[in-house]
């Protein structure tokens, strides 16, 4: 299995940071940490990766995204509201939008649907990426060694681990609510 990290484990991060973002990033400090990968690869293939996810949305929103994003109405509202975000906070949004876990996307698509050119997008890109690879990986690199130990004590107690989980799970599954629908 060490071996197939050493291997791929670089590839992985930057496929998964383009597709996920911040969990597959602290998976790979946290295999830096034990020396499964360099550290300073998961940085900067992170970053890329950041940048590729970031760059591709940005362009696929503005050359077709707009139909498809408008037509749906989930999509519409969120759109609308992240559009009021960067016209309202142009600056500090288009810097930190890659803090704003789960809305980082639609901020992106709302700048697309901006009148912002794609070569100050890009800028800001790197600008947003750069500061995001520093700040989680500082702090990845920080808290590995405390995700090492829960890892470590979960190992241990792998078993009662396993049964809380199951047992977590059949008291949601049996003491949540219906969801049966209503006849009217």
């Amino acid at each position: 299995m060490e071996s197939i990290i050493q291997q791929w484990g670089h590839l992985a991060v930057f496929i998964g940071t383009a597709i996920e973002g911040e969990v597959v990033y602290m998976t790979g400090i946290v295999a830096s940490q034990i020396g499964h990968l360099s550290l300073s690869y998961v940085v900067l293939l992170s970053f890329l990766g950041a940048l590729t996810r970031d760059g591709l949305l940005f362009v696929g929103t503005r050359r077709g995204g707009r139909m498809v994003s408008l037509n749906r109405g989930e999509w519409a509202d969120k759109l609308t509201r992240a559009s009021a975000w960067v016209e309202s906070r142009p600056y500090w949004m288009l810097i930190f939008y890659r803090f704003f876990y789960g809305v980082s996307s639609v901020l992106v698509m709302a700048m697309s649907l901006s009148k912002m050119s794609f070569r100050r997008y890009i800028w800001v890109l790197v600008v947003a990426s750069s500061l995001w690879a520093f700040v989680y990986g500082s702090l990845g690199y920080l808290i590995a060694p405390v995700i090492l130990n829960i890892l470590d004590w979960l190992g241990t107690y792998v078993w009662m681990t396993l049964l809380c989980l199951v047992a977590g799970f059949v008291l949601y599954i049996y003491l949540r609510p219906s969801r049966v629908a209503e006849n009217p």
